[in-house]
């Protein structure tokens, strides 16, 4: 059996969640599972917001 990866360069995320179709795509996920997600965060420092956005892998319950 053949396994796959995908790479993500977190640095260019704009939170488009392409990468989560892909996924799912790929392995024929039925609907409302995931395997991948983008989680989003925030930083407040000196009064500015900087959002950061990370994929995620993660397992079916």
């Amino acid at each position: 059996m053949s396994q796959h990866a995908m790479l993500v360069d977190e640095s260019r995320c704009i939170e488009c969640k392409s990468c989560t179709v892909a996924c799912k795509q790929e392995n024929g996920l039925q609907t409302g599972d995931w395997w991948l997600r983008v989680w989003r965060r925030e930083q407040l420092k000196d009064h500015l917001v900087r959002y950061y956005n990370t994929p995620v892998m993660q397992t079916l319950r």
